[in-house]
């Protein structure tokens, strides 16, 4: 049995593949941009408070950043209008 392919659909998925990309490239710096803040808030606070806190500080806005960042790139690559689908 042969799996049939068909034009139509075939444009959806490479322009999916192509937003995918955008908002992969775009987690990538806000992680980046965010993950540098963290460590120089954490360095701050390991100089006034200690490792101890610094480690928990560092943590906290690291999953926070991460949350915050992926969140960020979904809304930003969301399409602007529903795409039309077809069930076969």
């Amino acid at each position: 049995m042969r799996i049939g392919y068909d034009r139509k659909l075939a444009v959806p998925v490479r322009r999916l593949v192509g937003e995918h990309r955008v908002a992969n490239r775009l987690l990538r710096r806000l992680v980046l941009v965010g993950d540098l803040a963290d460590y120089l808030i954490g360095l701050i606070v390991e100089r006034e408070f200690g490792s101890h806190a610094s480690l928990i500080v560092f943590l906290a806005l690291y999953a926070l950043v991460l949350w915050v960042a992926w969140l960020l790139a979904v809304w930003m690559t969301a399409p602007k209008h529903a795409v039309p689908t077809t069930r076969l």
